[in-house]
């Protein structure tokens, strides 16, 4: 296998077991040991030695980006807000979380928006809540539901790349605690979906921004892609 195939293994094998590391392990530590080591090896000219700890430096190195970002993923600050405010969103909590009224929220728009029988769906990444009458910065991806039959030329605005502004309630996803049975709330939180949010009419949602020319660009291409397909399958 070539040298560079091997570093991808040591970086994927690092990543694979970083993400599943507890909260709080010191990986920058490791890095920096191994790091001591391979100098302290290549000056005693232990050339096998220095591959290996190189290595594992790689592995270390692909743990601890995996490992930080599987924490910002799990707790992002959104979660954090509305846990101070009202309660039993922390993912570590047995929940259920506490209820709240609809809360006015700015966002990015992860994903083209698309209808079915009972509404919308999107995905987006929360940037903004109103809490108090300010905006409290935030951050966190959610999987949105708007309710009601909106216009298909109304989806089609909700482009990814734009920035909406709509009044939503949050809640977690469905958490199961029997033994053995996959954390689903964990894994979607893995996928970049913290929580799930409903917004009750497309009434409720407004378009602030556009995408850069590039996004809008793609967005277009995807729209037209899609009703190609339509027309040849209806």
């Amino acid at each position: 296998m070539a040298l560079s195939g091997i570093v991808a293994a040591a970086l994927a094998v690092g990543a694979a077991l970083g993400a599943r590391l507890p909260v709080g392990s010191r990986l920058d530590v490791v890095v920096a040991a191994l790091l001591v080591a391979i100098a302290g090896a290549r000056m005693g000219g232990l050339r096998r030695a220095t591959v290996a700890l190189m290595l594992a430096a790689c592995a270390a190195c692909g743990a601890w980006r995996a490992h930080d970002s599987a924490v910002r993923m799990r707790y992002p600050s959104l979660r954090g807000v509305l846990d101070e405010a009202f309660g039993g969103f922390t993912i570590d909590s047995l929940g259920p979380e506490g209820a709240h009224p609809p809360m006015l929220v700015r966002m990015r728009v992860d994903e083209d928006a698309t209808a079915d029988a009972v509404g919308a769906r999107l995905h987006v990444h929360v940037e903004q809540i109103a809490r108090g009458g300010r905006w409290a910065p935030v951050g966190g991806g959610v999987a949105v539901s708007v309710s009601g039959t909106p216009p298909l030329s109304t989806v089609r605005e909700w482009r990814a790349g734009r920035r909406l502004e709509a009044w939503m309630t949050f809640r977690r996803p469905a958490r199961y605690l029997n033994p053995g049975v996959p954390d689903d709330e964990r894994r979607a939180a893995l996928d970049d979906t913290a929580l799930f949010g409903s917004v009750k009419s497309a009434r409720l949602v407004r378009v602030t921004a556009r995408g850069n020319a590039y996004e809008e660009w793609g967005a277009g291409v995807r729209a037209t892609v899609r009703d190609a397909i339509a027309r040849a399958v209806s």
